[in-house]
């Protein structure tokens, strides 16, 4: 499941880059980010079994510590069950026995969609001084794009007073709300993630 392995040019080109930049600025974390829109399939086989799972997070420690990198950021795009919520805690639960803090970070993306936040114990995740990740980063846009039947804003601050459709409900705002008030996350460990894109929509 390496990227790295799998693409040599990341090690070709970035990386050098990246070690002139950590050398001029060692201050910053660099997190290796793993899974993604297209990158997500294995995810749920991996967490459901056991075995899998301990190999991933060995995996995992090995790339991080063959490249010198100071921690892993999961996203597996998207945990859609009650069931896969659960083994998505455990797998980061086991990747944090593998990777102690604060010598390594852990981050995990998610969605701004309050039926795949349902299905993960976030409070669990993100609570107290022994908190399973150090962030979350929310994906807050893609809420609308050319999948809907409607046009919309896909990374709005507010809904409109009276949405005509039900993704027309999602924004920043509500999903703020639903986090910090309704599943008392703490606001300082999630990391907003805004668009520099746009979307597009054809008839």
């Amino acid at each position: 499941m390496s990227t790295l392995q799998q693409r040599p040019v990341a090690i070709g080109v970035y990386y050098p880059s990246w070690k002139i930049y950590r050398e001029i600025h060692p201050g910053p974390r660099v997190l290796l980010s793993i899974g993604g829109g297209t990158g997500s399939k294995q995810f749920a086989g991996v967490a459901a079994n056991r075995e899998k799972t301990a190999r991933f997070c060995q995996t995992t420690k090995q790339l991080l510590d063959n490249f010198h990198l100071d921690g892993a950021d999961i996203d597996w795009e998207h945990p859609r069950t009650p069931d896969e919520g659960a083994d998505f805690v455990a797998l980061l639960v086991a990747l944090r026995a593998c990777l102690p803090s604060p010598a390594y970070s852990i981050t995990a993306a998610l969605p701004a969609n309050e039926e795949v936040l349902d299905h993960i114990d976030l409070p669990g995740l993100l609570s107290g001084p022994n908190a399973v990740i150090d962030y979350l980063n929310l994906m807050a846009y893609d809420m609308a794009g050319s999948w809907s039947a409607v046009a919309g804003h896909h990374a709005q601050l507010h809904a409109p007073t009276r949405p005509k459709h039900n993704f027309a409900k999602q924004s920043m705002a509500r999903i703020s709300y639903y986090l910090i008030e309704r599943r008392k996350v703490d606001p300082h460990r999630i990391i907003l993630g805004i668009p520099a894109y746009g979307r597009s929509f054809w008839a």
